[in-house]
């Protein structure tokens, strides 16, 4: 019996030192994977702040860049100013001062003509107007406006607005349908018989 009770005890023995390895093993476990753990979390934070810090060194790169275009830029439009502003000074210099020179030069060369030809080109296209004609009754000729002969100039230009007049009452009538006033019907009538 003392044989058996050696031997149990020595089973137990054994057991108990196994159940301490395997908690001590279980316990390595455990501890292992907790540093893993902690590795990953620490290696993920890591990750996550060279990520935000990549971010933040690639928004100053841009910001930067964006200075220096923006700086580029304004001193490109400085440079460019300055150049119009001698360029202006030399051109009023060499019109002797003449300001009213200057600005329709300016107008000239900066294409205002062309935009207003251009502009009222677009206003007038897909409207069919009637476009009139008018002549002096002689063939163009002024000379014998009046039977007299030779007159002043004064005289030849009213006398032309005059014979202009029936062509323009005729043209507004057919364009518009309106009649001219009869105190006109008379001075068209009196145009036209002298």
């Amino acid at each position: 019996m003392l044989a058996k009770m050696g031997q149990v005890e020595a089973e137990k023995s054994v057991a108990i030192h196994e159940a301490e390895l395997q908690k001590l093993v279980e316990t390595m476990n455990a501890l292992t994977k907790y540093e893993i753990k902690v590795h990953e979390a620490n290696l993920e934070l890591y990750k996550k702040h060279m990520n935000v810090e990549a971010q933040r060194m690639s928004a100053d790169a841009q910001l930067y860049s964006r200075q220096q275009e923006a700086e580029a830029e304004l001193f490109a439009k400085r440079k460019e100013t300055e150049a119009k502003d001698y360029h202006v000074r030399t051109l009023l210099s060499s019109l002797g001062g003449n300001y009213n020179a200057l600005r329709d030069l300016m107008m000239i060369d900066g294409g205002l003509f062309q935009d207003l030809a251009r502009t009222n080109a677009q206003a007038l296209d897909g409207l069919q107007p009637k476009i009139s004609i008018w002549r002096n009754g002689d063939g163009g000729s002024s000379e014998n406006v009046l039977e007299g002969g030779s007159v002043g100039a004064a005289v030849k230009e009213v006398a032309s607005v005059y014979r202009a007049l029936p062509p323009l009452f005729q043209a507004v009538h057919e364009q518009t349908g309106i009649q001219p006033s009869s105190w006109l019907g008379g001075l068209t009538n009196a145009a036209t018989t002298s």
